[in-house]
């Protein structure tokens, strides 16, 4: 994971070594109630850098201020948020959050503390503010919070919250410059399976959704989580359901979420860590039959459904309009599916010849 102190540039001037006395001096300035708030960033602006890079010395020497250094940093958030009289600016909350979060670093009981005290201010800057330095920071902190504490996460609604906002920031970071909020979900699929919870997938809106699947689908799958499989699996089940409901009654309906998780899953079929527990799950094979034979049909008979043959072939040659169209390959993704479920599998070989004998 990366280090804040690699990940931010800082002056020469900030790498230098302090002295003992020194470090005394800018400890004072920071827990000290009579210090202007500039000589307070400037001190941990030092001495963020210093607990960075030698957190074993000077974590717990400036620990043991640790309600004073809370202290200071209230009074800091709260100046900030008088913008009438721009008292602390962006760049100087994002030194004190750096500084919190070296810190927090190994230091559960810190780090718990922090959260408890800073909690609302964390979510709602992230909410708010349009700075990616400052959202890494914040995402950060919210990422040694989850590998100090386990069961972080098993109160839905915060963990709903924390998810949908990560996600937006995910989303909103065109230019890809933010490491966190990806590390902090990939923290939550590896480690934290409790927030795989259908509620908390549901609270998600569309683009939310998609830009989740993006994650799980970039995650290698000979060592994933099995909970995360069987999430895919659920909610693919979900979906399916919908999208048949939507096909028989000849509605439109925008297919690519369901499309994204039938193409994960499809890769999925291929581990062999994974095809044993999809080949045991009768229910998933019979929605994706079922779900082929619809759109098979839909595509057939109704010249207007979304599943309908392609007319124009020069529509294949233009590879980027296929690749971006939600309906290319799903037939393909979903004979994919179901083939590598039947693969050397008896019962559910039966089962399809089963199924496509009821038609």
């Amino acid at each position: 994971m990366p280090n804040l102190c690699q990940l931010f540039s800082f002056p020469i001037a900030e790498k230098m070594e302090v002295t003992a006395d020194q470090f005394q001096n800018l400890l004072k300035d920071i827990i000290s109630k009579d210090s202007e708030t500039n000589r307070v960033i400037e001190s941990m602006k030092i001495l963020r850098v210093s607990v960075g890079k030698s957190p074993d010395h000077y974590q717990a020497l400036i620990l043991s201020e640790e309600n004073a250094i809370l202290a200071t940093c209230s009074k800091i958030h709260s100046n900030f948020n008088e913008s009438e009289n721009n008292s602390v600016t962006v760049q100087e909350l994002c030194i004190m959050w750096q500084f919190l979060h070296n810190l927090c670093v190994n230091q559960t009981a810190f780090c718990a503390n922090v959260w408890h005290t800073f909690q609302a201010e964390i979510l709602q800057l992230l909410a708010l503010q349009d700075s990616s330095k400052l959202k890494d920071v914040l995402s950060a902190i919210i990422l040694q919070k989850l590998k100090q504490d386990t069961e972080f996460v098993i109160e839905c609604a915060l963990t709903s919250k924390i998810l949908r906002l990560l996600l937006n920031v995910t989303v909103t970071d065109k230019n890809a410059v933010l490491q966190f909020p990806i590390l902090v979900l990939q923290e939550l699929l590896r480690n934290h399976s409790a927030f795989l919870a259908p509620s908390i997938y549901d609270d998600l809106d569309h683009i939310q959704k998609l830009a989740m699947l993006d994650i799980i689908a970039e995650e290698n799958v000979n060592s994933l989580n099995k909970n995360v499989a069987l999430f895919v699996i659920a909610i693919f089940k979900s979906q399916a359901n919908i999208l048949m409901t939507v096909v028989k009654n000849h509605e439109v309906a925008d297919p690519s979420e369901v499309s994204r998780i039938l193409s994960i899953l499809g890769t999925y079929s291929h581990a062999t860590t994974l095809i044993p527990l999809m080949q045991r799950d009768k229910s998933l094979l019979i929605d994706a039959v079922y779900l082929l034979r619809m759109v098979h049909d839909a595509g057939k008979y109704n010249p207007n459904s979304m599943f309908a043959s392609i007319k124009d072939m020069n529509e294949i040659a233009d590879k980027e309009k296929m690749e971006n169209d939600p309906v290319f390959g799903f037939k393909r993704d979903l004979i994919r599916l179901v083939g590598n479920m039947c693969h050397k599998h008896k019962s559910n070989q039966d089962q399809v010849t089963l199924l496509a004998s009821n038609k």
